[in-house]
């Protein structure tokens, strides 16, 4: 009897054990691994080992028309030397997905509303926001419009040599991070490629005080809340100094519509929070200023720290360009760094371009709502959001004319859709900016490479071997008028959304100025005499004089 009874306990014992470590049972919530495929000798975390680390290579793959060596130096730095563009943005592929691929990945479920899937319901808030926000749309949107250009081809390039790493991966080669998650690479699309740039640019260009002014404004008052929120400041250093008066003769006229505003307090409305670390400087010198008698530029993009960086170092070398510097892992290009001819790097704009617009249904259905005084239908989005451990939640996004209805009320009052530039479909090959931007060799061509460039909005700053500097406000700006985007605004009449967008030639930006330098570290990016309307997020108290 006592034979039978240890036989029974040994029995179900090990029988809990063997389902334990496969991941059948689990004793914890949390999202673990099964403890037997991660402890297994030959393809758990203890295959993981920095020992196996190419350092010097020839990449020989399918897709790649000649040769490239990858040249790894003791920071483990790659040195990407291609006879082409096309393959070394190939090799940049391979090497940011062999450096990186979880970040890429982990980034491109975060911009998609699709945390949940690994992370389990604590990032259910997240996957319901991103959703509700559209990002999916606004990839979607990215995606189609830069399919329309030819040289896409070039991004694909870079596509194809992330998926050339995932495929050469056996389940012990796997990052230690996948293990941890019991996750399994799956295939790079350019849809995800289009989710990574729609987080920067949701990170450097997704913010409005538009509820928070609404209110403060309704409570306080027109002279009180102008007195302790002024727009500008007596003393101010903008971005780009009035060294010339701005052209006036040209401006995009834009008709002032009377009421947009809504006079009114919103209650129970979720605020955004500000990230405080998403700022950046940079400065240049010209030749006048320096001992050697040759411009100097500094650029510092301090986004909030991680581990891995936000940013990938890379040095690329083909016969049409010997560039240097950091890229966005997941996007193809050198966004910040130099080359034998030029210098350049960015810092974030700080302008709104995302408004609110309170809807106006025509019934408690929340089926239709007034728009130039005609009924118009609400489009609606079926998100499924998939939660680890076999739970799905189902969230219903309606679209409008403005876009996705972000800020929900119990009522249907105060719902609010959000109109994000982010959101519509680029006309421009934007994609290509920081591919074209490492092959320039004048400020000439560097402004025509940059020309395509939407958004985030970034302060394009510039040095040359051949004497220039130069800063440029870059990005696709509304026309605005005074005060318009700065308050929630009533959403039923299509004329208060921007009706244009200022020309190229006419936003902020100076060649060589008389100072002789240039500088920008997030402040306002021109003065009061400066014809169109800013508004945004401006560190005013940063680089003040």
């Amino acid at each position: 009897m006592r034979e039978k009874f240890l036989f029974s306990v040994t029995f179900l014992f090990a029988l809990f054990l063997m389902l334990f470590l496969h991941g059948t049972i689990s004793l914890s919530s949390k999202v673990l691994p099964p403890f037997g495929a991660f402890l297994n000798p030959f393809q758990g975390v203890w295959a993981n080992t920095a020992q196996n680390e190419e350092k010097d290579f020839e990449l020989n793959l399918p897709g790649l028309t000649d040769k490239v060596d990858i040249v790894y130096d003791d920071r483990r730095v790659p040195h990407i030397f291609a006879q082409n563009m096309g393959d070394a943005l190939y090799a940049q592929g391979f090497v940011e997905a062999q450096n990186r691929l979880f970040q890429m990945e982990f980034l491109a479920m975060a911009a998609s509303g699709s945390l949940s899937s690994v992370m389990g319901e604590a990032t259910l808030g997240i996957d319901l926001d991103k959703r509700r926000r559209g990002m999916t749309q606004a990839a979607e949107n990215s995606l189609a419009g830069w399919e329309k250009h030819d040289d896409y081809n070039q991004a694909y390039r870079y596509i194809d040599g992330v998926n050339a790493y995932i495929h050469s991966l056996s389940p012990a080669d796997y990052p230690l991070e996948f293990k941890l998650l019991n996750m399994t690479p799956e295939e790079w699309t350019p849809l995800k490629t289009a989710y990574i740039f729609k987080q920067m640019s949701l990170t450097l260009a997704g913010h409005n005080d538009d509820i928070e002014y609404t209110n403060l404004l309704f409570h306080l008052g027109t002279e009180d809340f102008n007195f302790l929120y002024p727009q500008r400041e007596s003393i101010e250093n903008p971005v780009i100094p009035s060294e010339k008066p701005y052209v006036t003769d040209s401006l995009v006229q834009v008709k002032a519509v009377q009421q947009a505003a809504y006079n009114g307090d919103i209650q129970h409305a979720y605020m955004e929070s500000r990230n405080k670390n998403a700022g950046s400087n940079s400065w240049g010198l010209a030749g006048s200023r320096t001992s050697t008698g040759k411009p100097i530029f500094c650029n510092d993009p301090h986004l909030s720290l991680g581990l891995p960086s936000i940013w990938f170092e890379v040095h690329i070398h083909t016969p049409e360009c010997n560039a240097y510097g950091v890229s966005f892992p997941g996007f193809p290009g050198i966004m910040i760094g130099f080359n034998e001819d030029i210098a350049w790097g960015e810092t974030n704009v700080g302008q709104d371009v995302e408004d609110l617009f309170l809807i106006q249904w025509t019934d408690d259905s929340r089926k239709h709502y007034w728009l130039d005084s005609q009924k118009v239908a609400a489009t609606y989005r079926l998100e499924e959001i998939q939660v680890k451990g076999g739970k799905t939640v189902m969230d219903t996004v309606w679209y409008t004319h403005w876009g996705p209805v972000y800020f929900r009320s119990l009522d249907g009052k105060h719902d609010m859709a959000l109109r994000w530039l982010c959101h519509d479909e680029p006309d421009t090959d934007e994609f290509n900016t920081f591919i074209d931007a490492m092959k320039c060799r004048n400020y000439e061509e560097f402004q025509a490479a940059t020309e395509r460039y939407i958004a985030p909005a970034q302060n394009f700053g510039f040095a040359s071997r051949d004497g220039d500097i130069a800063l440029r406000v870059n990005g696709r700006l509304p026309a605005k008028l005074d005060q318009d985007g700065r308050f929630v605004e009533w959403g039923h009449q299509s004329a208060h959304n921007w009706q244009a967008f200022i020309p190229k030639k006419q936003v902020p930006q100076i060649v060589n100025p008389e100072r002789g330098f240039i500088s920008s570290a997030n402040q306002v990016s021109a003065d009061k005499t400066y014809p169109y309307y800013f508004n945004g997020e401006f560190e005013r108290y940063r680089n003040r004089t």
